[in-house]
């Protein structure tokens, strides 16, 4: 048995303390998790994993906290070490990468039918490998570097969450492998959803916002069950300890040398278990919509679209009442009604009791992928973090009307978005071209968002900060979006040629009605009208005019 791999005593958690990344191992980490600012972001799919595992190692220490046991946790400030100790001392035999009866997150004597091992760079689903190597591709397997134990234990827990789709090895004592493979795979859980992780000053307080405040009967983690075997299963999760330790692939890493491992020079990855269904009162990290399609689960994760700055969705991170967001969004697009993450459900209970300021710096840390060629490869990876008033989050006047202010700005935005490609292409449409299609090519109003990101970072963070400056702060981004809004129109309008000016007829989609005729200044007027019912508080401003 070997414990020199013991991941309560290596380093290998990827952590920032006093503005420098270093690697600590578990037991640290919870000694000192007070000190520590956070993970190293420095790869978004292994800073979530790894803070995932964490967080079910703290709920099984500690138990989920009721409300008087978590104020006095979060007011005491620290964990208790000597109560990490006593948990190290019954999970450790579990955490050792190579121990000969249950090595951590993998499964004993895995081997498939042929026998071959695969390469390393199966640790990095980001990365091209097997059949999806690029031609002019940079590494090959053969190629492929050992690689660090701990870069190998962050990697594996990473794997199970986010691991590509398709084919995967087949595995000796697997019956459900066929011809060597076992076909039908699904991505790892979290690459089907977008993660919102409620983040606090340092790692204790990430760790305390997110622990759930009451236990789910039947709930377990992986490592509190047998250890697993190459059979595998499709199955409901159980609870959140559940879903958090999910093991959907059956691993076993290869080292250099048995007897005293310091890295890791093959892999072999097979099928692993296979979740029903995300269930909402099991994820604590993703949004929800409701489904659209009849039977099975009412409602489907919310997940991350590449490009798209994380205050865009913060109509589904705070919505407490779906009808009521619908409602102020419904000038953007038709949408299904959503409700936000349980965890941050979680924080503005502990909020509304009044166990958390009213002005604590809270911020969201959003991470997701999206994957490629039939989700055999992942294509982006979307990491972003924003401030969030936390007074939004809780079941008071206070909270709904900055929940409003927050969904309204998100709409707001949207909408001026959309007037923006209206106007350019109501101007195409007036030098005799053709409207653009929204899904294709390059569209003006996106550069209004990107105009328009900071005003917007700056205004959840005044509004988390200083609560009470709410309304100033309204008006000051409408100020800053009317501003960005014309940084881009006023180059559209005027490069309009004279020519232009006679119009064109603008083809109504209902073909029993006669055309529109469009013109420059038509298209400009209607732009114009927009633009001033969508920032009210701006209009009373002259254009460029500062805020007093």
């Amino acid at each position: 048995m070997d414990s020199s791999s013991s991941l309560w005593q290596m380093p290998w958690v990827p952590v920032v303390r006093a503005g420098v990344s270093e690697q600590c191992s578990l037991t640290t980490v919870f000694h000192r998790a007070h000190e520590i600012r956070g993970l190293d972001r420095a790869n978004p799919l292994v800073e979530v994993s790894v803070f995932r595992l964490l967080l079910a190692l703290a709920i099984e220490a500690l138990g989920p906290p009721d409300l008087g046991e978590w104020q006095a946790l979060w007011q005491r400030g620290q964990f208790d070490p000597v109560q990490f100790d006593r948990h190290a001392s019954e999970v450790e035999h579990r955490f050792r990468l190579f121990d000969d009866n249950a090595p951590f997150e993998q499964t004993k004597d895995l081997q498939t039918p042929s026998g071959k091992v695969g390469s390393t760079l199966l640790l990095f689903p980001e990365a091209a490998s097997g059949n999806n190597v690029p031609l002019f591709g940079s590494m090959t397997e053969e190629a492929a570097p050992p690689v660090p134990l701990a870069e190998a234990a962050r990697r594996l827990v990473a794997l199970h969450g986010f691991d590509t789709a398709g084919l995967k090895s087949g595995a000796v004592g697997d019956p459900q492998m066929s011809a060597g493979k076992t076909a039908g795979n699904p991505t790892g859980p979290l690459g089907a959803i977008g993660l919102i992780i409620p983040q606090g000053r340092n790692l204790f307080e990430s760790l305390m916002l997110n622990l759930p405040p009451a236990p789910t009967p039947g709930d377990s983690t992986a490592w509190a069950e047998s250890p697993t075997t190459a059979a595998w299963t499709t199955r409901p999760s159980r609870g959140v300890l559940d879903v958090l330790t999910w093991q959907s692939r059956r691993v076993r890493l290869i080292p250099d040398d048995a007897a005293r491992p310091s890295a890791v020079v093959g892999v072999i990855v097979a099928g692993g278990d296979r979740m029903e269904a995300v269930n909402p009162s099991h994820e604590p990290h993703t949004a929800w919509r409701t489904a659209s399609a009849t039977g099975g689960m009412s409602q489907l994760p919310v997940r991350h679209q590449p490009g798209r700055a994380a205050w865009r969705g913060l109509d589904a991170m705070v919505a407490r009442d779906s009808s009521r967001v619908n409602e102020l969004m419904k000038d953007v697009s038709k949408r299904q009604p959503t409700s936000r993450p349980l965890a941050l459900d979680w924080v503005g209970r502990r909020r509304s009791s009044g166990s958390i300021a009213a002005g604590y710096p809270l911020d969201l840390r959003t991470v997701g992928v999206s994957y490629g060629n039939q989700r055999a490869v992942i294509d982006h990876t979307m990491s972003d973090s924003i401030p969030l008033p936390i007074l939004a989050l809780e079941s008071t006047d206070t909270g709904q009307k900055i929940e409003e202010a927050l969904v309204e700005l998100v709409a707001r935005a949207e909408v001026i978005r959309v007037a923006i490609n209206d106007l350019a292409n109501n101007l195409l449409i007036s030098r005799g071209g053709t409207a653009q299609p929204w899904d294709k090519g390059e569209h003006p109003g996106d550069q209004f968002i990107g105009l328009v990101d900071a005003p917007t970072r700056q205004f959840l963070q005044v509004c988390r900060d200083q609560p009470d400056q709410l309304p100033t702060e309204r008006a000051v981004w409408e100020k800053e979006a009317r501003n960005a809004a014309w940084e881009i129109a006023d180059p559209l309008i005027r490069q309009i040629p004279p020519s232009a000016f006679q119009g064109r007829i603008k083809n109504n989609r209902d073909t029993t009605k006669a055309g529109t005729e469009m013109n420059p200044a038509r298209a400009e007027l209607f732009f114009r009208g927009k633009l001033a019912r969508t920032l009210p508080r701006a209009n009373k401003l002259p254009r460029g005019e500062a805020l007093t």
